[in-house]
């Protein structure tokens, strides 16, 4: 039985990334390792530090430093890393596998924990989602003429459950099954999905679909250019199991997609075959997310032709969105506003109201998702216009008004049943230890930063002019305490005029840490590059390649 040591969890070095110490990526090479090395060495050699505390806190850094440049250049040691972690160097006995420095036994053994890797990557991804549903009819409840009303019923019940993964590399296989019943009559379905991508801009994709008749479907996309993105020819054999006949059904999709500016994109998609439509989308992206859309649409059938408008507002302080929708058809009118919230630290609650004029229906839905589980409870409250105004104040606004005046009596226990939930108290407290270092570390770049920003001030090149890392308060900017500024680390990055960093937790890199623990964080560079501003914001793990012209601020 192998031996652990507690080292590397006494001196804190447990949950380190070399990876994210050095800013190279998982498949970087031995010279990549090394260039990045003498790059961190500049800044954190003891020798090039007077002062004794800076001394003493730059040899701290490099030895980090040189302990994650000795890992990952051992292609033995960084087997084992890329397997279990810091904390599997520190093995007293390594009895899994034996130590080599044989060429072809290293590369064995690379894959076998590869492979082992893979294995449990697959295990954690291979979690089925299910979604239950209830549909209640309460139309009944809002008559207008108190002898036609009756409580509420269900009307249909439903659940379904699906699982994605990966059964080789380029391999995925979905499963899919539902159950549901509709006014007393049941029914169900099971699809079996597969995707494979052929070439680097070619993928095949294939379902057999069992419900009232089994359904093959057969589709081949392809990506021409930046901004042809996909031509889907699609070959779709319904098998009728009733009358055994044959439906050819082929079609072809092709989408068109164009930057208009730094925050507005356009997409045109025309269909033909089975289903002919052409529709064109316009996206207003704020923080990489949709914020605004438009969309119109036109068929054959004009009576599904239509235009579509949709705004969302995100609060970032709850992770709340609001959104409101609206389509406009010859026909009528289908709007609705939704708000969705974080309500837990695993699970998300939202409710929408959905109504349509002059049809005169309304809907509410409300859907709780905890995990990777969705429970749904729709209500349809009103299926007429005589029955509209009543059903409006008795289905939404009285429930609405009671249910913030329960909240505001019940609020202390509701903190506290939520407090809860939310996990322990300690998983979200910031590393204060970590914290210390991270400013030390910041203190010791700042030189080298300078110095680098001068250099690139002379030649107009990229100059970090401020960035912050943390939780995004509001749309315009960072606030309080649970943001960091990281305008030093990043310009001691800057190499040749350009940055670039990996798809790692940026909490990793020396002279970051995370202030805001179990929440999702935000890195904002703000960067001046030719003597023009950029602005760019990306998420914690998204990877960051500074600069690029659709960046520009206008």
């Amino acid at each position: 039985m192998a031996q652990f040591s507690n080292d590397a969890e006494e001196d804190g070095t447990a949950g380190e990334d070399y990876y994210a110490m050095l800013n190279v990526p998982r498949n970087a090479s031995t010279e990549d390792i090394n260039r990045a090395f003498r790059q961190r060495s500049r800044v954190f050699h003891p020798d090039r530090h007077m002062d004794e505390d800076d001394k003493k806190e730059a040899e701290r850094v490099f030895v980090r430093l040189r302990n994650a440049h000795e890992a990952l250049i051992d292609p033995h040691k960084r087997a084992i890393y890329d397997s279990v972690g810091p904390k599997g160097l520190n093995v007293a006995g390594w009895d899994l596998i034996a130590k080599t420095y044989n060429t072809e036994d290293i590369k064995r053994e690379y894959e076998f924990l590869r492979r082992l890797k893979d294995a449990e990557t697959m295990m954690d991804r291979v979690q089925p989602t299910s979604t239950f549903s209830i549909k209640t009819n309460a139309t009944d409840l809002f008559r207008s003429n108190e002898y036609e009303r009756n409580w509420p019923e269900i009307v249909a019940m439903s659940m379904s459950q699906s699982v994605d993964c990966a059964v080789t590399t380029d391999d995925r296989v979905t499963l899919r099954g539902h159950l549901k019943t509709t006014n007393g009559r049941g029914g169900g379905g099971m699809t079996v999905g597969w995707r494979r991508p052929i070439t680097e801009r070619l993928s095949a994709e294939g379902e057999l679909s069992f419900e009232e008749a089994p359904i093959v479907a057969l589709k081949l996309s392809r990506s021409f250019s930046k901004y042809i993105v996909a031509i889907q020819p699609m070959t779709i054999l319904h098998l009728d199991a009733l009358s055994l006949r044959d439906a050819f059904e082929p079609g072809v999709g092709l989408v068109f997609t164009a930057q208009l500016s730094q925050r507005w994109r356009g997409t045109l998609m025309l269909r033909l075959g089975h289903q002919q439509s052409i529709s064109t989308t316009i996206f207003y992206l704020d923080l990489n997310q949709p914020k605004f859309i438009g969309g119109l649409t036109i068929t054959p059938a004009l009576a599904t032709s239509n235009i579509r408008l949709s705004y969302t507002h995100r609060v970032s302080e709850n992770e709340a969105l609001y959104r409101t929708t609206a389509a406009f058809g010859l026909f009528g009118v289908m709007s609705s506003v939704t708000y969705e919230r974080r309500l837990t630290r695993h699970s998300r609650i939202s409710c929408s109201i959905r109504a349509s004029l002059p049809a005169g229906s309304l809907q509410t839905k409300f859907r709780l998702s905890r995990g990777v589980n969705s429970y749904e409870y729709d209500v349809i409250l009103c299926d007429n216009q005589l029955d509209l105004p009543r059903a409006s104040l008795y289905g939404v606004f009285v429930p609405l008004m009671a249910f913030h005046v329960v909240r505001l009596l019940l609020r202390p226990w509701a903190d506290e049943i939520s407090a809860f939930f939310e996990g322990r108290v300690e998983d979200r407290q910031v590393d204060y230890a970590r914290k210390e270092d991270a400013i030390k570390e910041t203190e010791l770049m700042r030189e080298t930063a300078e110095r680098i920003r001068d250099g690139e001030e002379k030649k107009q090149g990229l100059i970090i002019v401020d960035a912050k890392y943390g939780e995004l308060i509001s749309d315009s900017g960072y606030d309080g305490d649970r943001t960091i500024d990281v305008t030093i680390a990043l310009q001691s990055l800057v190499s040749d005029s350009k940055l670039l960093l990996y798809d790692a937790a940026k909490s990793r890199l020396p002279g970051f840490y995370d202030p805001c623990p179990c929440e999702e964080k935000l890195l904002r560079v703000m960067y001046r590059f030719r003597g023009d501003l950029h602005k760019v914001i990306v998420k914690d793990d998204q990877p960051l390649c500074i600069p690029k012209q659709s960046h520009r601020l206008l």
